[in-house]
């Protein structure tokens, strides 16, 4: 999709060199009437003609930057949405279960403290949020575990406003005490010392952590930081315990590990994905009232990919809205939503809801659609580079089908044609416009196949 560009000046160099050239010739006919490059006079022209290209080159920039639709510095992408109260997500870490076990049982159980750390192969660390027991005769045991770093500053606050920047744009959950007492995190901050509590502001390269202390106050910051998406490991990808696992007499035990897949991670939320949201969320005004409310305000709920909602019965004492929401799996491909996120979505849109509103939330159906044909390229394009453009702008095309909505035959044909490298494409399937079974069910796309003609 094209990003549109706002243009408060059309000047440009050559426009500028032109125009200051044909005033000289008015205002001096006589005195001036060389302009070949030789001249020294042309040198600054020429120099005043690129200053005035630079200088209408960022006053364009700028006017960009003030807009949400035309935005593309994320500083500035944040800063707007902000304006209409919404805040962009912070990294997600991943979650799964890490399998503990023994070459051979023993005849006494065994203690996996609740934070053990484990790692993968290339350091990525996971935590037990959890105390584990392999008990005595058995030789293994499944924990809880979470995949993050956990860091710590203190420092003795000054009078009035304090800043602490965490330089990493994976931290995603804060918890500060202040002289031994938690206090909490808060949109605003204002100069009072009644109640403590603190503010983050997203900044370019990680968070600024805003207090407004009394001078001397011992402050403890303990931060936590993920992976995101790096997070969503496949099984077997742990390997190293990093936390000794002892019995209760001391004694270091062999543990091995490896895990089932992690999923759920996700990194902070990018420009785009912002300026989305920050919309859906003006046009709900963070409520819930019709149709069209259900499903933005599902969307922006964490982890879900898209939505449908349906009023199944109206106008009555025990109105009920069917949300129909998936997710994305590991590789990015649309997925069934597990029980945890189909709970967050019922309870936060319950929230915003009417009074007499229930929401369930539903999966929704996926309905495979592969695409093959014949396929000739232009002259000096390889064949496999031009299928692997054609395969990427496929998953782009599906990726914007809403759910319940067909895939029309000329806009796949249209579509293909467009990708560079390609002469002609004669169609084996489909070869007419798909129509999902029901109005909740997505057309998802199901690979690629081509003959090279």
């Amino acid at each position: 999709m094209a990003q549109s560009i706002l243009r408060l000046s059309s000047l440009e160099y050559d426009k500028i060199l032109n125009d200051l050239i044909n005033y000289i010739k008015t205002k001096y006919p006589d005195s001036w009437n060389d302009f070949l490059h030789s001249n020294l006079g042309m040198v600054f022209l020429e120099a005043v003609s690129a200053v005035g290209d630079n200088l209408a080159f960022y006053i364009n920039q700028l006017a960009n930057e003030l807009f949400l639709p035309t935005a593309t510095q994320r500083r500035a992408v944040v800063s707007l949405a902000k304006l209409v109260g919404y805040t962009p997500r912070r990294a997600q870490p991943a979650q799964g279960l890490i399998r503990f076990y023994l070459s051979s049982p023993l005849s006494y159980n065994v203690v996996i403290p609740k934070g053990t750390i484990c790692e993968t192969q290339n350091g990525i660390k996971f935590e037990t949020t959890e105390e584990g027991v392999i008990v005595s005769g058995q030789s293994e045991v499944l924990v809880n575990a979470i995949q993050r770093d956990v860091g710590e500053v203190n420092f003795i606050a000054q009078e009035g406003f304090n800043e602490l920047l965490i330089e990493d744009v994976g931290a995603y959950e804060f918890h500060v005490e202040v002289n031994g007492q938690k206090i909490e995190e808060t949109e605003f901050i204002v100069d009072t010392f009644g109640d403590r509590a603190f503010k983050v502001e997203e900044k370019e390269d990680g968070y600024l952590l805003v207090f407004y202390l009394s001078e001397g106050d011992r402050v403890s910051v303990r931060y936590y930081t993920t992976k995101g998406k790096a997070g969503n490991v496949a099984s077997g990808s742990i390997n190293r315990v990093l936390t000794p696992i002892r019995d209760s007499t001391g004694n270091t035990v062999g543990i091995l590990v490896d895990n089932l897949p992690f999923a759920g991670g996700d990194d902070r939320e990018d420009v785009e994905s912002i300026k989305r949201n920050a919309y859906l969320f003006t046009r709900t005004q963070d409520r819930a009232v019709s149709v069209e409310d259900y499903e933005n305000l599902t969307l922006l709920v964490d982890g879900v990919y898209k939505a449908r909602a349906k009023l199944v019965n109206w106008g009555c004492s025990a109105n009920i809205v069917h949300i129909y929401i998936c997710t994305l799996d590991s590789n990015g491909n649309p997925a069934v939503a597990d029980a945890g996120l189909k709970a967050r979505v019922e309870k936060e849109l319950t929230e915003k809801g009417i009074l007499t509103v229930n929401v369930y939330a539903q999966d929704v159906a996926f309905q495979s659609v592969s695409i093959s044909g014949s396929l000739k390229v232009k002259q000096g394009f390889v064949f496999s580079d031009v299928t692997g453009r054609i395969d990427r702008a496929l998953r782009e095309m599906f990726s914007s089908l809403d759910i319940g909505q067909e895939l029309r035959f000329s806009d796949l044909l249209r579509r293909i044609d467009e990708v560079e490298g390609v002469e002609w494409v004669e169609m084996t399937s489909p070869t007419a416009t798909v129509v999902p079974a029901s109005d909740t069910t997505l057309l998802v796309y199901g690979g690629s196949s081509w003959n090279a003609v």
